[in-house]
């Protein structure tokens, strides 16, 4: 059975910092596991990755290459704003991801 999960932006920059696509890639076979994503996360991905303090760590070619890696990785849904009332206002979309992709 295949297992839908949702990985915040914090992570996915961990996993780039670290390079560590191919382990992510692994765990995604082994485990059949499904990663979700939608337009929210992606831009919240490119806006972070893109920030000056990773301007040492990331080059535009490895900004890229990421992105790139995140959307064949990723299945990506389509998603309405539904949701209010996380802790963190700018993360009502995760709920809504979480929700919509079931």
């Amino acid at each position: 059975m295949e297992r839908k999960i949702i990985l915040d932006v914090n992570i996915w920059i961990s996993i780039f910092l670290k390079r560590r696509f191919e382990e992510i890639l692994e765990i995604s076979i082994n485990h059949n596991i499904e990663f979700i994503s939608d337009e929210n996360l992606r831009n919240e991905l490119i806006d972070v990755i893109s920030r000056k303090k990773f301007s040492k760590a990331f080059s535009v070619e490895d900004i890229v290459d990421a992105i790139e890696f995140f959307d064949n990785l990723t299945n990506f849904v389509t998603t309405e704003k539904k949701f209010s009332g996380s802790p963190d206002i700018k993360d009502d979309y995760l709920f809504d991801l979480a929700h919509q992709s079931e």
